[in-house]
């Protein structure tokens, strides 16, 4: 028993302690021909690819990559991937206590970092990664769905 909490301090005094930065984010579908209410989703499996592909996002090398060079303002060099695969461990996505993804429009961000200070820096600039990203991949939707109506109209 004395070994068994010896062990047991041991371990808490060299383990790393890691802070959890959270933020909450709000889905809402922009624009939609398949709903008749604006600003909402057609069906909760609509909002549910939303939320897995701002998942994918959140995951993704250029957002991680550019999130890292940002808070610890190395613009010029490439976090390593051992940071890259290190900060996609500690990344979360999850609905609001007791709900399930997919089926609310909240969910919550959160990264896990030793310092308090850089985890809530993490988590404030994944988000605004994040809003980068979507809007260029919604730009970039629009733009393929401009070039397929021109086709059609010559054909």
């Amino acid at each position: 028993m004395v070994v068994g909490g010896l062990l047991a301090v041991a371990y808490a005094c060299t383990m790393t302690r890691l802070w959890d930065a959270s933020q909450a984010v709000a889905v809402r579908q922009a624009a939609s021909a398949s709903s008749d209410r604006p600003g909402k989703f057609a069906d909760l499996s609509e909002m549910r690819t939303v939320q897995e592909t701002i998942l994918e996002l959140a995951r993704s090398q250029q957002v991680i990559a550019s999130t890292l060079q940002n808070v610890d303002g190395e613009t010029a060099n490439p976090p390593s991937t051992k940071a890259v695969d290190q900060f996609r461990e500690r990344l979360r996505m999850s609905p609001p206590g007791g709900a399930e993804f997919g089926k609310t429009e909240v969910f919550y961000l959160s990264v896990k970092d030793p310092d308090r200070q850089r985890a809530l820096q993490l988590v404030a600039q994944l988000c605004q990664q994040l809003d980068l990203r979507l809007r260029e991949l919604r730009s970039d939707q629009a733009r393929g769905l401009i070039i397929e109506t021109k086709a059609q109209l010559k054909a």
